[in-house]
């Protein structure tokens, strides 16, 4: 029977705090809306409002997954042959590697709220992506298990 295979590095990038906090003028909004037209329900509108927008929030939140031969980051999948270099941002370079340094060919899963990165290079001939630039919390983490 074939082992299951673990995974050597998870992550689910949740939203922050500040994103949360930032997304809350929403039900705000959807209650200033509806008081008008239908003021007994204005306040049921504004907790639906809220409650949807917390669960795709959460729920919908993309993640990393590496275990040795696949690379996971929300849907999109990159085999382990194809992995070549692999850089982390921070600060300012972050800043530089999301703007002015991006190649518009490449794949990108940036999150609000994270702002650190991590480029790994794609080593593969047949694809014309240049590299992913995706954000991690823990990109060190992420780092030592792929060049392991």
């Amino acid at each position: 029977m074939k082992d299951t295979l673990r995974p050597v590095f998870s992550e689910k990038l949740y939203p922050s705090a500040a994103f949360l906090l930032g997304i809350q003028v929403l039900p705000v909004g959807f209650w200033l809306i509806s008081l008008p037209i239908w003021p007994s329900a204005a306040l049921y509108i504004a907790l639906a409002t809220e409650a949807v927008i917390l669960a795709l929030a959460v729920f919908r939140a993309p993640s990393i997954h590496y275990d040795g031969s696949m690379l996971v980051v929300g849907n999109a999948r990159l085999e382990r042959s194809a992995i070549g270099e692999i850089e982390i941002y921070r600060g300012e370079s972050a800043q530089k590697a999301r703007t002015s340094e991006l190649d518009s060919r490449a794949w990108l899963n940036l999150r609000p709220g994270i702002n650190t990165y991590v480029k790994v290079t794609l080593d593969d001939a047949r694809d014309a992506t240049p590299y992913w630039l995706f954000s991690s919390r823990n990109p060190e983490a992420l780092a030592e298990a792929l060049n392991l």
